[in-house]
């Protein structure tokens, strides 16, 4: 099996030598919670996913880790940049880019079924469109993507995340329908 240790940057140094945890809970999952914190050196806001090993398979902490480190390699707008992987003897710490607009889902239940105004819609669609291309381009398929999993930056991006169910495609296969882009 896959091992997730192969995957993190720990070289003996642990999550709390390099991050203040706030108390500050941004969301949580089916296997992990996402704290605010701050980059000791610095002094950055960062979003903190802890991922506890007991409630993951190694298999699947190793692919999200794996597809974390590909897209962060793109620089893409559209997708969330992973800053550091620190494993420890319980957990995974992925530390990514703060993005303090929410999520779409939220901005949803903000508005309170008023529809936003069309250019900022569009520019929405646009944005997700442009991230899954992207995400596609590199043989990623996300398979989660809901109105949760689309964050947005201060200047309200729409910003592809949580990759805890994505995989790559294998070689020669193509993403041809709508139902193999989006959850239920």
């Amino acid at each position: 099996g896959a091992d997730a240790s192969v995957l993190a940057e720990s070289n003996g140094t642990s999550v709390d030598d390099l991050y203040d945890i706030l108390e500050t809970r941004l969301g949580a999952g089916q296997f992990s919670t996402v704290h605010l914190g701050m980059r000791k050196s610095g002094k950055q806001f960062v979003a903190i996913k802890r991922v506890l090993k007991a409630r993951m398979s190694s298999e699947r902490l190793a692919m999200e880790a794996r597809i974390l480190r590909a897209v962060s390699l793109l620089h893409h707008p559209n997708l969330v940049q992973l800053q550091h992987c620190i494993e420890s003897t319980s957990a995974v710490h992925l530390v990514f880019e703060l993005l303090p607009g929410g999520n779409l889902m939220e901005l949803y239940e903000q508005r309170r079924g008023v529809p936003l105004p069309c250019v900022e819609a569009q520019a929405l669609v646009h944005d997700v469109t442009c991230g899954v291309r992207a995400l596609h381009e590199m043989g990623v398929l996300h398979r989660d993507l809901k109105l949760q999993n689309i964050m947005l930056s201060r200047e309200r991006r729409a910003k592809i995340c949580d990759f805890g169910f994505a995989i790559f495609l294998p070689k020669h296969s193509t993403v041809r329908s709508p139902t193999h882009v989006f959850s239920p």
